[in-house]
C-alpha cells in the first residue's frame, strides 16, 4: 500500500506539472485527463510525442521526461523488490514439509560460494593451457625449423625461376618449325 501511495502521488504530481507547463501548447497535455493518460502511457513504455515536448520547452520538457522516467523506474523497481521480499518472508515463515523450496536462498548462496572457490583454479588452468599453446608455437626449435624450411623454399623458387628463364630464352632463340618465311 505504501508503494502504491507513492506511485499515485508521483503520477499525479507529474500529471499536474505536464498539464501546467505544456497544456497551453500541446494537445498531449491539453487537459488533466490527457496529461494523466500521457503520463501513464510513459510509465508502461508507450512512446509519446517526445519531440513536441522538447520543441515546446527544451529545458523544462527534457527535465520533465527524464525525471519522470528515472523516478518511475526507481519506484517500480522498489515495488518489485518489496513484493519479492514480502513473499520470501511469508515462505520463510512456512516451515512445514509442504514447501521444501523455502531454503532456496541457502541453496543459491552455497552454489555461488562453490563457484567462487573454484573460479581461481579454473582461471589458472585456462591460463596454463593458453601459455602452453603460445609457448609451443613460438619455441626456438619451431623457429629454427621454420627458418630452415623458408631457406629451402626460397632456394627452390630461385632454381625454378632460373630454369624457367633459361627454358624461355632457349625457346625464343630456337626457330619454330611451323612458321614459313618467304
Amino acid at each position: 500500500m505504501s508503494f502504491s501511495l507513492v506511485f499515485t502521488i508521483a503520477v499525479i504530481a507529474f500529471t499536474h506539472f505536464g498539464f501546467l507547463c505544456f497544456g497551453a501548447n500541446l494537445d498531449l497535455f491539453s487537459s488533466f485527463f490527457n496529461s494523466l493518460r500521457a503520463v501513464l502511457l510513459m510509465s508502461v513504455g508507450k512512446q509519446i510525442d517526445y519531440l513536441g515536448v522538447y520543441l515546446d520547452s527544451p529545458l523544462v520538457g527534457s527535465l520533465h521526461l527524464l525525471l519522470y522516467l528515472v523516478i518511475m523506474i526507481f519506484i517500480l523497481v522498489n515495488l518489485f523488490i518489496a513484493i519479492l521480499v514480502d513473499s520470501y518472508g511469508e515462505v520463510g515463515e512456512e516451515r512445514g514439509d509442504s514447501f521444501r523450496d523455502a531454503e532456496l536462498g541457502k541453496f543459491m548462496s552455497s552454489v555461488v560460494r562453490k563457484a567462487a572457490r573454484e573460479l581461481p583454479r579454473k582461471i589458472m588452468l585456462a591460463l596454463k593451457l593458453a601459455l602452453k599453446k603460445v609457448s609451443s608455437k613460438t619455441s626456438r626449435d619451431n623457429l629454427r625449423r621454420d627458418q630452415k624450411y623458408i631457406g629451402e623454399v626460397d632456394s627452390f623458387i630461385e632454381s625454378c625461376a632460373n630454369e624457367s628463364e633459361d627454358a624461355i630464352g632457349k625457346e625464343l632463340l630456337k626457330p619454330a618449325d611451323d612458321i614459313s618465311i618467304s
